[in-house]
C-alpha cells in the first residue's frame, strides 16, 4: 500500500512491527500525527501472526493526511536486524528515522530531529526517553543518571555499552558498513559504533523524551535482561551472556576493518578478545552438565520443605537468589579464566 506516492521528501520515518496488536494503534498515530510535515511513513511488519497488520491496514487505509504512507508485511518472519536489514535497501533518504510498533512518539519528534540534523553532522541522534510499561504508566527514564560524556569507539567499548536510545541515524552508515551482523539481537549496539568509528562527534543526544518507549515481557530487550518473575533465571543469564558475545564480536570485526590505524587499535582489539573469551569460557561453565545437576539439586531441596539447616541453605541459595548466583558463579568463573590466562588489563 502507498499513498501521496508523488511527493518528494527528504525524510523517512520507519515503524518496525511484529505481534503488537495491543500497542500498534498509539504507535501508528503518534507517527502520522507529527507536527512536521510531510515526511515518508514506512511501515513495515515482520509477518505478525496477529492482528498487527490488521490494524495498520485499516488504520493507514483511512489515512488523509499529508504524509508519504507506505505499508509493507515480509513473507516471513526475519527477526528484527535481518528486517532492519531488509528495510534499509529500501531506503533511498539521509535521514532515517525509525520507531517500534509499541512505543508512543511525541508529536515533535521529527521537528526536533529535524533541527538537530540541519544544525550538526551527527550520524546518530539519540534522546531520552521516558520508559512505561505494559499499561502506559511512567516507570522511569532512559538516563536514570546523567547522559554519558564520551560517545567515541574508545568510551563505548570501556563502558560496554553504546548508551544510546537511537532516533535516527544517517543512511551513510549503512552505505559504508553494509548490513548489520545478523547474529546481534538488537542494533541498538552496532549502529552508534559504527558511526564513531566514521568520525569524531558522530553522536548527539537530545535530552528530552521525544519517545515513550515501552518496556514489557514481550519486547526483545525485556528478554535480554534479568526478570523477577521469570524462573529460569540460568536461561536468561545465558542469553545475556551471548548477547555480550555477538555485541562485542561485531564491535571487533568492525574496529579491525576500519580506518583507524594499528596503534590507536591495537590495545582495544586485545581487550575485546580477551572479553569475547571471558564470556564464552563463562557460557561453558553455564552449560557445563555438572553445574545443571547441581542447580537441579538445589531447586529440589528448595522445594522439599523441611527444616532450614546450614546445609540446606546452602542449597537453596540459588533458587531464592538465582541473579546473585549466577553473578558469584561469574566471578568464580573469571578467577579460574584469570589463572589460565594473561590479566586482562581493565
Amino acid at each position: 500500500m502507498e499513498k501521496n506516492n508523488s511527493l518528494n521528501i527528504p525524510v523517512t520515518y520507519v515503524v518496525f512491527t511484529f505481534n503488537q496488536e495491543q500497542y500498534i494503534k498509539n504507535a501508528l498515530e503518534s507517527a502520522l500525527n507529527q507536527s512536521y510535515s510531510p515526511i515518508e511513513i514506512l511501515i513495515s511488519d515482520d509477518c505478525s501472526s496477529d492482528r498487527t497488520f490488521e490494524i495498520i491496514t485499516d488504520l493507514c487505509g483511512s489515512y488523509t493526511g499529508p504524509n508519504k504512507i507506505i505499508v509493507q508485511r515480509n513473507k516471513e518472519n526475519l527477526g528484527l536486524v535481518r528486517h532492519i536489514n531488509k528495510v534499509m535497501t529500501q531506503i533511498s533518504n539521509d535521514l532515517v528515522i525509525i520507531a517500534s510498533g509499541d512505543d508512543i512518539a511525541r508529536a515533535d519528534k521529527v521537528g526536533k530531529i529535524q533541527e538537530i540534523n540541519k544544525t550538526t553532522d551527527a550520524l546518530v541522534i539519540g534522546c531520552n526517553p521516558e520508559i512505561i510499561n505494559q499499561s502506559g504508566d511512567r516507570i522511569g527514564q532512559f538516563y536514570s543518571g546523567s547522559i554519558p560524556e564520551d560517545f567515541s569507539w574508545k568510551g563505548i567499548i570501556k563502558r560496554r555499552n553504546a548508551g544510546v536510545f537511537i532516533s535516527a541515524f544517517d543512511k551513510k552508515i549503512f552505505d559504508q558498513w553494509g548490513a548489520l551482523d545478523e547474529n546481534l539481537p538488537i542494533e541498538d549496539q552496532s549502529i552508534p559504533f559504527r558511526a564513531s568509528l566514521m568520525k569524531d562527534n558522530a553522536i548527539f543526544i537530545i535530552d528530552e523524551p521525544l519517545v515513550k518507549y515501552r518496556s514489557h515481557c514481550a519486547s526483545i530487550v525485556s528478554s535480554l535482561n534479568f526478570a523477577r518473575s521469570n524462573k529460569n533465571s540460568t536461561e536468561i543469564f545465558l542469553r545475556k551472556l551471548n548477547s555480550h558475545v555477538s555485541v562485542h564480536q561485531s564491535w571487533f570485526n568492525d574496529l579491525e576493518s576500519s580506518h583507524i590505524s594499528i596503534e590507536q587499535k591495537n590495545q582495544s582489539l586485545k581487550l575485546l578478545k580477551q572479553r569475547i573469551e571471558r564470556y564464552n569460557y563463562l557460557i561453558d561453565v553455564m552449560n557445563d552438565t555438572v553445574f545443571q545437576e547441581r542447580l537441579s539439586i538445589w531447586k529440589k531441596y528448595f522445594l522439599s520443605g523441611g527444616s532450614y539447616n546450614l546445609k540446606k541453605i546452602i542449597y537453596i541459595f540459588p533458587a531464592v537468589f538465582p541473579s546473585i548466583f549466577v553473578v558469584l558463579v561469574s566471578s568464580l568463573a573469571r578467577v579460574k579464566w584469570r589463572m589460565k590466562k594473561q590479566p586482562l588489563g581493565y
